[in-house]
């Protein structure tokens, strides 16, 4: 086991016991607190295993992270009693990581990745899916521990300063929720997570889509964003790319990357809206940055995403960043063929590009976050798919390939890596506490070519949008900003 862990729960095997006889509870959180330390040793060997290099960072290691947290909150609790009590939602959480625990075995045993699953599951029916997943697997009949979480404990794995955010934000929606009796979850934290635990049980794709609104509103998207970059010299405009129609991207089980043309992919003919952010001192070194946003196809734009956006764009030598504003909540492959329309036109050395960007690129970095991401690296495997079946009908095409792509706490089909050409140099950016951790950890592990992974430590998904609020995701953001610097070659 990790030293400073056994040194942690040596103190409580300590302390625990000493305190057993004047209450129940501490003999109860003793026992709990003893089988996490009995399992810990063969989580942290599977953690090794699952390493990426030396890059100390997978699923393994967030539980043992979650274990570290949870011993914080003893320690604490210990020190802060009147030395006759214990906190009983302690107890709950110690019995709940047990459960978790358990999981955590019985996925070991009967779950090995699966490089073939099924990439529509990812477009289409996601959320729901992990919506089941939670209230089936992981809640089961262990509703008051979860409400107890909620309640006491949320977010008490991540740092200080977004887990104030976060519970900032899951009291406002407690609040809203069913009010005006919800008041009282200003004050009680049990009824407090007992609202959550309803509300995350009978969630729906509308419930994230209801949260990513927020990121919507002008205050965030413009307000802030402009007051946050004041002064840094950028220039900003909406631009709308005409499609393309050499190539068509069909639908699920006929095939990939087409020579034709379906008008119902067209998305009635009209352009693809972009947000176009430039330092007024262009860059000379015709690069182009092409970003697809996140918010699980259903939710967000380019728009919401300018409060790091305009960060990045600022320093990053002139070199304009175009995001991509691609149809939401449609049927696959929507929303992909809007993207490599926008890729082919920004490629194609139409004239209207040179006037748009002032160069006609010759090197194009992809950036994506989340869905984003998964919207970046299929669009590489399309563009091979282009370049072979042209190789084989002997055309010449004149179709630069993305020179380096940046994912940021996105997910990806894992058989991208037998598809995506060698030479695309990719930057994976994560957290310790993402939901798609370990398909990052996979992917890197299964790539022959060059692949480097940052790990961010207290953070949760979508850490991107909290870096006004969040010292550490600020410094997440500039991790961001330095591979991007990278894929450049400004840095």
């Amino acid at each position: 086991m990790d030293s400073s862990l056994e040194t942690r729960f040596a103190f409580l095997e300590k302390t625990l016991p000493q305190n057993s006889q004047k209450c129940f509870l501490f003999k109860q959180l003793s026992n709990n607190c003893e089988k996490i330390r009995q399992s810990l040793p063969e989580i942290i060997e599977w953690a090794k295993e699952s390493n990426f290099k030396n890059v100390q960072a997978n699923g393994y290691w967030s539980f043992v992270k979650i274990v570290d947290k949870f011993i914080d909150l003893v320690e604490n609790s210990i020190t802060n009693m009147n030395s006759k009590s214990i906190d009983p939602n302690l107890v709950k959480l110690s019995r709940f990581l047990l459960v978790y625990l358990d999981k955590v075995c019985e996925t070991r045993e009967v779950v090995e990745i699966d490089f073939n699953f099924n990439t529509k599951k990812l477009f289409t029916s996601f959320p729901e899916d992990q919506t089941k997943y939670f209230n089936e697997y992981i809640a089961g009949d262990h509703w008051a521990e979860v409400q107890t979480i909620y309640g006491h404990f949320n977010c008490f794995w991540l740092c200080r300063s977004t887990s104030f955010v976060l519970n900032i934000f899951t009291l406002f929606t407690a609040i809203v929720s069913k009010f005006p009796k919800s008041l009282c979850a200003l004050w009680d934290r049990d009824y407090r997570g007992k609202i959550l635990f309803e509300t995350m049980k009978n969630a729906t794709i509308d419930f994230p889509f209801a949260m990513w609104r927020i990121l919507e509103w002008k205050i965030h998207s413009k307000f802030l964003a402009c007051l946050i970059n004041i002064g840094s010299g950028l220039q900003t405009s909406t631009e709308f790319i005409p499609r393309q129609k050499s190539w068509i991207i069909p639908e699920w089980s006929k095939g990939r990357v087409q020579r034709k043309y379906f008008s119902k992919f067209q998305s009635s003919g009209k352009k693809v809206r972009c947000r176009l952010l430039q330092h007024r001192n262009k860059s000379q070194n015709d690069t182009l940055v092409l970003h697809m946003h996140g918010g699980g196809f259903v939710a967000l734009s380019p728009d919401s995403h300018e409060i790091f956006l305009r960060h990045w764009a600022s320093n990053i030598g002139g070199v304009p960043i175009l995001s991509v504003d691609y149809t939401l909540k449609v049927e696959y492959p929507i929303a992909l063929q809007e993207v490599l329309d926008v890729y082919l036109w920004c490629v194609s050395g139409e004239p209207n590009v040179k006037k748009m960007l002032g160069f006609n690129p010759k090197k194009i970095v992809l950036c994506g976050d989340s869905a984003g991401g998964l919207l970046g690296i299929t669009l590489c495997t399309v563009l091979c798919d282009i370049r072979k079946i042209c190789e084989q009908n002997n055309e010449y095409v004149n179709l630069p390939f993305p020179s380096s792509f940046i994912g940021i706490y996105t997910t990806f089909n894992l058989l991208s890596h037998r598809i995506v050409e060698k030479h695309v140099r990719f930057f994976f950016i994560s957290s310790h506490y993402d939901l798609f951790l370990d398909n990052n950890v996979e992917f890197a592990k299964a790539w022959r070519g060059e692949i480097s992974l940052d790990v961010v430590d207290g953070l949760s998904h979508g850490f991107l949008h909290w870096c006004f609020l969040c010292r550490e995701a600020q410094k997440a953001s500039d991790i961001c900003l330095k591979r991007l610097q990278q894929a450049i070659g400004s840095y």
